[in-house]
């Protein structure tokens, strides 16, 4: 805080507390300045005061030319045109970026959709390839089977041939 060597208040002091005062809607006075700094002595602020008052009245005072008036509301106008302008041009800029990025990740979706389905085409042909190898595994195993069973039956009977022909043998010898 700017401070002075008079009595530790200065005029920025007593100007900020007025203005506030009045932005309240209070008029300043000697004793609410004091009171609201918590110092200073009341010869210290009042010519600050003064100061301060006589300030306004010359800021009230300063009329601006109707013409000048006039001129700065068709300013604003026109600078509120031209800031409309320009947002307008602006989200027209980001909306068209905006549809380009989303073609762009469309055409990017419609790649990978192409993809999931060649892979979910290979993933039936192979498991139809898996059910065909199962159904192909179980006609060999049954086959598999039957020939060891002809292959028992068969080493069964070529036993038996064997043991008749020892048996015929056995008997013409022993006749």
């Amino acid at each position: 805080m700017n401070t002075s060597p008079r009595g530790g208040v200065s005029a920025a002091d007593v100007y900020d507390v007025a203005n506030t005062l009045v932005a309240h809607g209070i008029n300043p006075t000697q004793v609410l300045v004091r009171e609201r700094l918590g110092r200073g002595s009341f010869s210290v602020i009042s010519p600050l005061l003064r100061q301060w008052r006589e300030k306004q009245r010359a800021c009230a005072e300063t009329q601006l030319p109707e013409s000048v008036n006039e001129e700065l509301v068709r300013f604003g106008k026109s600078l509120w045109r031209c800031a409309v302008e320009a947002a307008k041009h602006q989200i027209e800029n980001e909306r068209e970026q905006w549809i380009v990025e989303k073609n762009n990740l469309m055409e990017e979706l419609d790649g990978y959709r192409e993809v999931v389905q060649q892979l979910e085409g290979e993933a039936d042909q192979r498991n139809a390839e898996i059910i065909d190898l199962k159904q192909q595994l179980v006609v060999a195993e049954e086959r598999c089977d039957q020939l060891q069973l002809q292959q028992s039956s068969d080493i069964r009977e070529e036993r038996r041939r064997k043991l008749r022909e020892q048996l015929a043998k056995a008997n013409e010898q022993k006749d």
